[in-house]
């Protein structure tokens, strides 16, 4: 095995983490602070790595790396991003009882997030330590 490959594998997979991150924080950027990008290109980074290093190389090579198989990670990964993302409408309440509904509403929706932030922070830590111990398998072994 080459010695500069990890390197070159890397290389790709960060210049099109950046791009297709990039790219995805542009068009789905709401107004506000920007919080968690720093992970969110984490996770961007190492799926496009593991994706291009594990999936079949396809297309020509360019630089000593099959290009293609990065960039199709990244897509595919920054897919599965959009589509987790869920927008909602809001409409104000008309009177005292809707007004009183939507407060008991907004506290049942307040601990549902609790519960979700909670098992999708674990769920967040577990991928990117798999992530981590497939991209290190692959060059060990």
């Amino acid at each position: 095995m080459n010695v500069s490959l990890p390197l070159l594998d890397f290389l790709a997979a960060l210049s099109v983490a950046l791009i297709v991150g990039g790219l995805f924080v542009l068009l789905t950027r709401r107004s506000g602070p920007v919080n968690g990008l720093l992970w969110l290109f984490l996770l961007i980074l190492l799926a496009t790595w593991a994706g291009g290093i594990w999936l079949r190389p396809f297309g020509p090579v360019v630089l000593g790396v099959h290009w293609f198989v990065f960039i199709v990670s990244g897509v595919v990964v920054v897919l599965l991003l959009s589509v987790s993302r869920v927008y909602r409408h809001y409409s104000g309440p008309r009177g005292r009882h809707d007004t009183l509904d939507m407060l008991e509403e907004m506290e049942k929706d307040r601990a549902r997030k609790r519960a979700a932030y909670l098992s999708l922070g674990v769920l967040f830590w577990f991928l990117l330590a798999v992530l981590v111990t497939v991209i290190l398998l692959r060059y060990l072994l």
